[in-house]
Parts: structure tokens; sequence; C-alpha cells
């Protein structure tokens, strides 16, 4: 008997909708074959109607069929062999069809040894067990064991050859069984797992060209995870096209009549549904547009480029920042894209997929795509180099430090901001990613510095004047700037770029954490003064609040600054302090950073911002050029610890003029009688430090005096006037340095107070 004829007449009965007919054929071949006892083709059409019989609903004959041909082949005694284990497969497969589900793991389970004993591991029929079983599990309820078979089954497939349609059936059955684990334990990570799976199922379905019940069910089962996330809108497209793609393949079945009741689930929460609650947002929109019109037609027209094309919406706009509400919908809102590519691939195809982006449809959802002046650049085909010409000013990402300072801040912001949903060779996503690193750390304190002295100037000084001229108004704008000038401050000291000045305030919620500098910048901006202009007593109840807001604002930015350029410095160092080089070999200290961080943290924390930027700058241009001043600073120690090695030494280091060292003597003066009175104030804490003076110097001992002198023998000019500059106004002001130090370092050791830490101290 020739089975292929069969197969061939079969294919004519289903394409003429024949069922009934290619039942009675199948039938009659049956007979044929019992007469002629042609047991392998029997064998064959009995796998063949038994099938047949699952597929149509015939649930009772199917298991009839599946226990013919069981006896069948053990009365031939073909019970070990690969040909059984298939037959097992039919017959399990027709059981869990019949809700016979204990005796379908029992048939499934015989089929292991029979395929593990008969063909070779990985062979494609191990993912087709694989994938029944999942649906076993599925029907029982068991999803998460469903998944594990699936992701088995994966593993084979996604190992063989031309099996990219099977491979995106099982992404579509992942993406299903996915959808049922979300819901059961209520897990939205795993929802978008979901997602992720029945995109990776529809797009190799839009590769091949399938249209089938199985592209169906992948479209079906992001309408599943759409509808948990709340997504209905997309819901509700992925079903509809699911629905067409049945229809059209194989009729208003069952399974067409259970993806139109989640349809018609999905539309009624969307009716029921408040206006706010119906809101979607601009992102959204264009990205449910691109996946029903733009990728569709990109891999139709432009299948040979989809490696080299880029498409999704990014850029200037309150959409593309996730800020878009019903008010913000201006500009060019609507169902759009944009599409990137290089400047070879536009020369080749950019004028024919503008064209084709032109013809797409204008609506999408009842919204319609409107293009104003403004907006007109914003969406359609460009280059890179075009894209951030466009909002940069520049042909990429900035590259030198000229071009990032060049660059306003809310450009870069815009830049980076909103969703890439195609990326065929990642190109675009690194030049995205590339302006998202953020400022380097030159630019980076630049800018810190720069907006910390503007709150200064506009606030405490500027706002102050304002207020003794009587010029409410200005005080107000002064207000308003030092209010912006603190806003800037949370971006950078969180490291996010801020958006254009009207979403200032709203995109504070990008940053993390610094909650009271958020409400002191509110409270500023809701706290300005009357229209009347008159400084009467609430006047200036509101100026004193404003005041105290103002220093209290300053205050918290430069401890924050200060903590982040005191970690940064500490940091360097103990990479140039691992790199310093000892004549006994490796030091202990070298290996000890706890003790590292308290020390020079203690120190670093007394200075101002200016001069923690000052020497950050300076001691990463010294390490650029390859010199260490952690090791400078040790050798010019050894001056008074280790003077025979000091000498051969001497000739390596920079030469320190006299004037310098003249300032150098000065602070050192004033620094050890500071030392030498909080020693008589608290001699246990200062017993835990270095001796104080240089006369106690040893191979083994560097003293405080000697330490202090050969760091700031390793100060730039500029660096020295600095520190030398706020030596000197601590002494003015009575303050002594080293109590501050010395304070910062029982603080980090755990101890509330100095006292506290001389009680308890050996």
């Amino acid at each position: 008997m020739d089975m292929n004829q069969i197969y061939e007449r079969l294919e004519q009965f289903f394409a003429a909708g024949d069922l009934n007919g290619a039942e009675d054929f199948l039938i009659d071949k049956l007979k044929e074959a019992q007469a002629a006892e042609d047991y392998q083709s029997l064998i064959m059409l009995l796998n063949e109607i038994m099938g047949f019989c699952r597929e149509t609903g015939q649930k009772e004959k199917s298991l009839g069929y599946g226990g013919q041909v069981l006896r069948l082949m053990e009365q031939l005694g073909m019970t070990d062999s690969e040909a059984y284990g298939t037959t097992l497969l039919n017959v399990a497969t027709a059981c869990r069809a019949a809700g016979k589900y204990t005796e379908a793991y029992q048939f499934y389970m015989q089929i292991f040894p029979l395929y593990e004993k008969w063909l070779p591991a990985g062979d494609y029929r191990f993912a087709g067990l694989y994938n029944n079983m999942s649906l076993l599990f599925q029907e029982t309820g068991e999803y998460e064991r469903g998944a594990e078979y699936l992701g088995k089954a994966l593993a084979i497939l996604e190992r063989l050859p031309d099996s990219e349609y099977e491979v995106a059936v099982t992404h579509a059955n992942m993406a299903s069984t996915l959808c049922k684990i979300a819901q059961e334990e209520q897990a939205a990570d795993i929802a978008h797992q979901a997602l992720a799976e029945a995109k990776l199922a529809i797009d190799a379905f839009a590769v091949q060209g399938v249209d089938d019940v199985h592209a169906a069910a992948a479209l079906s089962a992001r309408g599943d995870a759409y509808v948990f996330l709340e997504r209905y809108g997309d819901a509700i497209a992925s079903y509809e096209t699911a629905l067409s793609m049945i229809e059209s393949s194989v009729g208003r079945t069952q399974g067409y009549e259970r993806v139109e009741e989640k349809l018609q689930f999905a539309l009624r929460h969307t009716r029921e549904k408040s206006p706010e609650t119906e809101f979607i947002s601009g992102l959204e929109l264009s990205r449910a547009y691109f996946e029903e019109f733009g990728r569709p037609m990109l891999q139709e027209q432009f299948g040979e480029y989809m490696n080299e094309i880029a498409a999704g919406l990014c850029g200037e706009g309150s959409d593309c920042l996730g800020y878009d509400d019903p008010v913000s919908r201006d500009h060019d809102f609507g169902p759009r894209f944009s599409i990137w590519v290089s400047d070879e691939v536009y020369g080749q195809i950019g004028d024919r997929l503008q064209a084709a982006y032109d013809a797409l449809p204008k609506t999408f959802r009842g919204f319609e795509r409107t293009e104003t002046e403004f907006g007109r650049e914003r969406t359609g085909v460009c280059t890179y180099e075009q894209y951030f010409r466009r909002i940069l000013g520049i042909p990429g990402p900035p590259k030198t430090e000229a071009e990032w300072l060049y660059v306003e801040e809310s450009a870069l912001r815009a830049a980076v901001s909103g969703e890439i949903f195609l990326d065929g060779n990642g190109r675009f996503g690194e030049l995205i990613e590339q302006v998202k690193a953020y400022y380097n750390g030159r630019v980076y304190q630049k800018k810190l510095m720069q907006e910390l002295t503007l709150l200064g100037q506009n606030g405490s000084y500027n706002y102050k004047r304002m207020l003794e001229r009587g010029d409410m108004a200005a005080a107000n704008l002064m207000l308003v700037k030092a209010a912006e000038n603190a806003a800037h401050l949370v971006y950078l000291l969180g490291k996010v770029y801020c958006p254009h000045p009207k979403w200032l305030l709203r995109g504070l919620a990008d940053c993390p954490g610094r909650e009271e500098i958020k409400s002191l910048i509110r409270k500023l901006l809701t706290n300005l003064h009357g229209a009347s202009g008159a400084y009467d007593a609430c006047e200036r109840e509101k100026a004193e609040q404003n005041k105290k807001a103002l220093r209290r604002l300053e205050q918290l930015m430069e401890e924050e600054m200060k903590v982040q350029l005191v970690d940064e410095i500490v940091r360097m160092e103990w990479e140039a302090f691992d790199k310093v080089k000892n004549e006994g070999g490796r030091a202990g200290c070298q290996n000890d950073f706890t003790t590292f961080e308290i020390m020079r943290k203690s120190q670093y924390l007394t200075w101002t911002p200016e001069m923690l930027a000052r020497y950050r700058d300076d001691f990463s241009a010294q390490m650029d050029k390859g010199w260490n001043p952690i090791t400078e600073k040790y050798a010019r120690m050894m001056e008074s610890t280790a003077p025979d090695k000091y000498a051969e030494l001497a000739d390596e280091l920079p030469e320190i003029p006299e004037e310098k060292k003249s300032i150098i003597e000065g602070i050192v003066s004033i620094q050890v009688a500071w030392m030498e009175s909080f020693a008589a104030q608290y001699p246990k804490v200062a017993g835990n430090a270095r001796s104080i003076h240089t006369y106690e110097d040893s191979e083994f001992n560097t003293s405080y005096e000697t330490y202090l002198r050969g760091e700031l023998g390793t100060y730039s000019d500029e660096m020295l006037l600095l520190y030398g500059a706020f030596v000197a106004g601590l002494a003015k002001s009575g303050q002594n340095l080293a109590e501050q130090i010395m304070t910062q370092t029982v603080l980090m050791y755990g101890y509330p107070d100095l006292k506290t830490a001389e009680e308890k101290m050996w």
C-alpha cells in the first residue's frame, strides 16, 4: 500500500473541508490493509485515524483506535522498538485529549526507555515527547513542570537545523504556560517573561510567513500576558489578530470561541475603566502600532536589511520621557515610530523606507497621527548621525570634555529617552549607551561645583540682597533660580540627566533618595513673596523660613558632594597605595583597606568641596602621567625616617621651591600645635594615633609632623594655596583641625563622640 498516495488524498479531503469523506476514506484503507495483512501500513493507518478522531473531537473513537494499534503491535512483537514508542506517544496524546491524564502520564513514561535505547541523544523526537508532556502538565495545572519540559524541548530544537517552525511553536507554548504561572503566583515578572516568549514566537512565525493556529496561539498568549499586566488595549489588538488567523486557517472552531471570550473580557474591562485609567501612553501606543504594522512592513519589504535597521520611539517629547498624560498630548502624538540606519544603508534604501513608512495607516486604536512643524523630524527615517545632530548638535555621543560641557543636559536626557523596539545589529543601542554612560569624573565635578556655586550666589547671597533692597519680585526670582540650581544638583548627585525645564520637578522622582532636599525645593517654590511688594511682618516671616531652607539646602548639598568626592579620592588613593613598592616587600597596611579608609576619610571629610575637587583632579592628572603621588609622599617622609635611603631617591623627586617650603612649614607648625593641644585634652585617643613630632621619628615610626610635611610636599601650588587658606581660616576662627579629624575618626570606629572614646580607650 502506497502511504504517500494515501496522505496526498487525505490532504485533498482536508483542503475541501470534507471531514466525513476523509474519515470514510481512512476506514476503507484500514479494511484493505487488514485484508492484505499489510501490518506496517495498518499500524500507520491506525495512528493516522487515531489522530484524526482526536482532532475532530471524537475522543472515544480515538482511544479505541489507540487500543487496537497497541494490541496489534504487541501481537507482532514490536513492543521493543522506536515505532512502538512513537505509537505510545500518539496514544498518550489521545488519552490527554480525552481527559484521562493518569493513563496519559503512564504511557508517556513508557516512551523514555524506548527512545533512549533506539534514538540518538538530542533527536527531534525527544523534543516532541517533552512538548507533549508539557501540555499534559498544563492541563493538570502543574504549570511549572510544564515550563520545565518546554525548556528541555527548546534545548533540543534550537540545536537542530531547519527547526525554526518547531522552535516558534515551543516558544508559543512556553508563553501560554508562563501566563498561567503568573496568574497563579500573581507575578508580574513572569508575565513579562511570557511576553518575551510570545514575542520570540510571533517574530519567528512572521519571518517564516506562518499565520496558522500556532501563530494565533502565540498572539493569544501575548494577549493573556497583557491582560495580567492590565494593558487591555494591547491585549485587544493581540486577540483580534489571533481570531483573524484562526478563522482564515481552520474556521470558527472551539479555539476561536475561547479567544473570542478572552477578547470580550478585555473589551468589557476597557469599557468599565474610568477615563483616567483608559489613558494609553505614547510609548505604549507606538509600540503596539510598530508590532502590528511596522515590524511586518520591514520584514516583508526589507527582510534582507533587518540586521541593519533599528526602530523605536526615542528623543524629545513627554511621551519618550514617560511623562505624557492627556494634557501633554501635543506635537505629533499618535501611532508613529522612527527608523534609524547607517549612512551607507540610508543611501541604499532610505527613500524606499520613508515611502513605506508614509504608506502605513495614519490611524490606530482611535488615534490619528498628527505631524506638526515642531515634531516633523522626530519620526520616520533618519541616519544615526542625523538623530544625534538634531538632538545634541553633534554627529554622535559626546567624546571630548568640551563636547560634554557644550551639550545641554536636557538634550542628553532626550537622546537617551524612549524605547528601541528593534535593533538589528545593536549599533544604535550601543550609541545610546555611550550617552547613558554619564559625565566623566572631571566634567562631573565641574558641573557639580558650578551648580553648588550658583546655589550659594542665587540663594544665600542674592536673595538676601534683594530683600534688603525691598525688591520682592527680584527676591522671588532668586528663590526660583536657587530652587532650580538645587534640582539640578539632585539630578547630578543621582547621576540622572535632567529633562526639559517644564519637567524638572516631575523628574525628581527619577532620582533616588534625597527626600529632604526635594521637600526643601518644593517649600521654596511654594513660599514666594506676595505680589504687593510690601515687606511686612508676614513677608519677613517668609523670608526667615526661606533663608533657613536655603542654608539647609546648601549644607545638605555640600555634604552630599563631599561624600561623593571623598569616596572617589579614597578609592583612587587606595589603588595608588596598592602599587607602592616597599623595600622589605609588601607592607601589612597595604592589605588593610578598612583602616586606610577610616584614616583618609577622617581627613577629607573636614575639607571643602572646592579643595576636594582640586585635589582629586591633581591626583588623577599625576596618575595619568605615570607618577604616583603616594609613592612620592612616602619617599619624602624618608628624609626624616631613613635619611640614607632618601639620599638615593632625592634626585628623582620634583624639586620644591624655597617659597613653597616656607608655606608648608607655616602650615605644619599650626597643625602640630593643634595636635599638641588635642593630645593634652584627649591623651588616650591621641595615644592611639601617630607620635606628634619629627624628632620622635625612626625607621619604624613616622610622626604626624613628618607625615603631614611629606603629604603637603606632593600638593600642587594651587592645592597648597587652597589648603593654606583653609588652615588659616580655621586658626583665625579658633577651630582645631586636629580635633575635627579625630572626631571623624572616632565616629567611624563606632564611638558617639570624643569624650566617650577617651573614656573607653585603653
